[in-house]
Parts: C-alpha cells; sequence; structure tokens
C-alpha cells in the first residue's frame, strides 16, 4: 500500500487497519467482497474506459506492486479524452495519501484547466 512503511501506522492503522481488527464481521466483509470480484467485468475495462466522455488524468505511484504502471499505460489509448498518467516516485497504491503535494501538483492544473 505504501513504500514508506511509516505510514501504515497513526491515522492510516486507526480509521482502515484497526476496525478490521476489532471487528470480525468487517474483516468478514472485505474478505466477500474480494472473493465476490467479478472478473469478466475487470476484463471488460478496456470496453468501459472507452466509453467514458469525461476529460480524465491518470495519476498512479510508481511503485505500485498491486496496479502496476505498466498496467496503467495502456489505459491512456483506453480513455478518449486521457490527458496523460502522471507518476508519482516515491508512491505506490495511494500517492495522494503517500505523497499529497506531488499528487497535487498534477491534480490542481488538471482541474483548473
Amino acid at each position: 500500500v505504501f513504500v514508506n512503511k511509516d505510514l501504515l501506522g497513526g491515522e492510516f492503522h486507526e480509521l482502515f487497519i484497526a476496525p478490521l481488527i476489532r471487528d470480525a464481521r468487517r474483516m468478514e466483509g472485505v474478505v466477500r467482497y474480494l472473493q465476490g470480484i467479478d472478473w469478466a467485468m475487470v476484463d471488460g475495462f478496456a470496453q468501459r474506459h472507452a466509453e467514458i466522455q469525461a476529460k480524465t488524468l491518470l495519476v498512479w505511484g510508481q511503485e505500485d506492486q498491486i496496479f502496476p504502471l505498466a498496467r496503467a499505460m495502456p489505459m491512456v489509448g483506453q480513455l478518449k479524452h486521457c490527458v496523460g498518467l502522471k507518476a508519482i516516485a516515491g508512491a505506490a497504491l495511494l500517492p495522494h495519501e503517500e505523497k499529497p503535494a506531488e499528487t497535487l501538483d498534477h491534480v490542481l492544473p488538471f482541474l483548473v484547466d
């Protein structure tokens, strides 16, 4: 989730990890969600992406091992109005949490354009 493992503690732990540890029902819900992923739907994302009409910017953690950057690159061509893919160095799955300033450097100009 993070390149900087120190970020797993503190607020992130309290908001996302601790509730799963404290409540077996919540943990079961997450497991059931993951087991219920519709892989046919996931495999159809390229087609769904082609239907999106909104201007799009992809912001990605360069060190994301869950959704590697190489897997994001084809999406640029799938989205009709994609203005680019911005990779955030030193970030993984949650670049907005790990590198908020760098993420904003890309997102704000996109939003005001």
